[in-house]
């Protein structure tokens, strides 16, 4: 196992941040009871010690041109509580929510792949999620990145179907191999 590539880094604990952690939401087979995978979640601890969700910062980040590293960092905290749970012989299928900007930029898209491939865990353990309601604008670079992800074995959800504007031309042609439909749907 190597270790993640280097990316341009930028300061994210000059934005208040403390810590970027996952926290893992089981994902239950309704069937068995059994869990069989988890989605991770992004919190930012703050300088107080306090968490929340990082939905308050994500434009601030995009604007400072911190999103990719915040959401690297954030990848590689997942990676690392995987191995801890595989070394126990648990190997999940992750779920990681990365904000849409992400799937616009084909350069730190290459990033995460590489990041998964040099962690040594196998690829169809992770799953990186996009929501509907943030689909990029340009689907031609959508479409690059999604085909990108899944050439590198990783699977790819789109999550919240039926709250945005997806409709069947972009599943036809998105290569998910997940659909999380909304509860409101």
């Amino acid at each position: 196992a190597g270790q993640t590539p280097d990316v341009p880094k930028t300061s994210v604990n000059t934005a208040a941040f403390k810590h970027i952690v996952p926290v893992f939401q089981p994902k239950i087979n309704a069937a068995s009871g059994t869990v069989y995978g988890a989605e991770a979640l992004m919190r930012v601890v703050l300088e107080d010690g306090s968490t929340q969700s990082p939905q308050d910062h994500i434009d601030r980040l995009v604007a400072a041109g911190e999103l990719g590293e915040a959401s690297l960092t954030f990848l590689d905290a997942v990676i690392k509580e995987m191995k801890v749970w595989q070394s126990v012989g648990f190997a999940p299928i992750i779920s990681i929510n990365l904000p849409a900007p992400l799937f616009e930029d084909a350069e730190l898209m290459s990033y995460f792949i590489s990041a998964v491939k040099h962690s040594g865990l196998p690829a169809g353990q992770f799953t990186f999620e996009l929501t509907e309601a943030a689909l990029p604008s340009d689907v031609t670079v959508l479409l690059e990145s999604m085909t990108r992800v899944r050439i590198a074995g990783l699977g790819l959800a789109l999550d919240d179907y039926g709250t945005g504007m997806a409709n069947y031309d972009i599943l036809r042609l998105c290569p998910f191999s997940e659909l999380k439909i909304d509860r409101s749907v």
